[in-house]
């Protein structure tokens, strides 16, 4: 006898047949989706302080609300910026440790005590997501909106070979640097030309010598603190800008 395929039976067969392709399509998919720590969205980073101005010397609890990351630990740094003006560094301060909760949000709470003057920011590391080892856009605050520390330097006129009187205060570490620049441009990047020893209160001062071969002209001069992060790491503050002097002919 001869079969008789009725229209349920195709039906039947061709849902099977539907099912079993997705079936396969899931699988495959399974086999080639990222693994859940990718980063599929931008990782953001809000943040405020307490106080909301805070000064050189201040305990400062930084407050960090952290978007975008997957679920699962992440841990938030802290550093201090610093430049010479031609180049640009970052030393870690401080890091805390939170967990992003299913709407991939998360808060941080990071103690800076005794905080140093100059301009800090957040780093955010969280599943891949590994950003250079510096501030992220848009996190920087301010220890210090005036900055205290400062360097003088008595005269503007020298001659080579001769020295003038340079000082300055609130350095937290145990040297000065000192750059002397030949030039009427901005200078490069800062290359110390000698050391000051700080005293207990932070301020110092020389007689800055100008080497007997300095060529006449304008000159730069420039200073930064040399000291230590908590992590260990060498960490320069710059004295603000360059003082011009002219250096004139013997």
């Amino acid at each position: 006898m001869r079969a008789t395929t009725t229209f349920s039976t195709i039906t039947r067969r061709r849902a099977a047949a539907a099912a079993a392709t997705l079936v396969l399509a899931a699988a495959t998919a399974g086999a080639t989706a990222p693994p859940a720590a990718g980063q599929a969205r931008l990782v953001n980073a809000l943040v405020r302080t307490l106080p909301e101005r805070p000064e050189p010397g201040d305990d400062v609890t930084v407050i960090v609300g952290v978007d975008g990351c997957p679920v699962g630990a992440v841990t938030v740094e802290l550093y201090l910026t610093s430049s010479d003006g031609a180049t640009q560094a970052a030393a870690l301060m401080a890091r805390a440790p939170a967990t992003t909760n299913l709407l991939r949000r998360t808060r941080s709470v990071v103690d800076l005590p005794v905080a140093l003057e100059g301009w800090y920011g957040v780093r955010v590391l969280c599943g891949n997501f590994r950003p250079p080892k510096e501030a992220m856009a848009n996190t920087l605050f301010a220890v210090g909106a005036k900055p205290t520390k400062e360097s003088n330097i008595a005269g503007d006129h020298v001659l080579p070979g001769e020295t003038l009187p340079f000082s300055g205060n609130g350095c937290p570490g145990a040297d000065v640097e000192y750059d002397i620049s030949g030039g009427a441009r901005w200078p490069g990047p800062f290359v110390a030309d000698g050391s000051i020893p700080v005293e207990p209160d932070g301020t110092w001062a020389t007689d800055l010598l100008f080497p007997a071969d300095t060529s006449p002209g304008p000159a730069s001069v420039r200073a930064r603190c040399v000291t230590r992060s908590p992590y260990d790491e060498e960490l320069y503050i710059y004295y603000g800008g360059m003082t011009e002097i002219t250096v004139d002919r013997p």
